[in-house]
């Protein structure tokens, strides 16, 4: 089983990755999701890490633009969820809620990772 500090590095938000061997992303081994993301609700996911990093880089947050916090609420070896809040402190202000379900390969890294996120009003 993953620890809670592993899970939070699994993958990044607002990402969606199927299933598929190895790791990937912007933080180098275990911090990445499996080849293949997406850069919102059903559109059709970037393949392989390049395509992935540059549509990650490409919606990024600047620094100091948002707050996050996050606490697993389930975990298994092969599955964890994941609630978080993510604050943007530029005009407007808004905050939204993230549910992740997070499946863990056998070694732990993440295969697939959807994200559920509502805005509060």
């Amino acid at each position: 089983m993953a620890a809670d500090d592993d899970v939070g590095t699994g993958c990044a938000p607002g990402r969606r990755a199927p299933a598929a061997p190895g790791p990937v992303g912007t933080g180098g081994p275990g911090h990445g999701c499996a080849i293949g993301a997406c850069g919102g609700p059903w559109r059709a996911p970037w393949q392989g890490r390049d395509e992935i990093v540059q549509g990650w880089l490409g919606q990024r947050d600047e620094p100091n633009q948002t707050s996050f916090r996050w606490s697993v609420l389930h975990e298994t070896a092969d599955m964890a969820f994941v609630q978080g809040a993510t604050d943007y402190h530029d005009e407007p202000t808004r905050t939204y809620s993230n549910l992740w379900m997070i499946r863990l390969d056998a070694g732990g890294r993440c295969s697939d990772f959807t994200e559920w996120w509502m805005r509060h009003d």
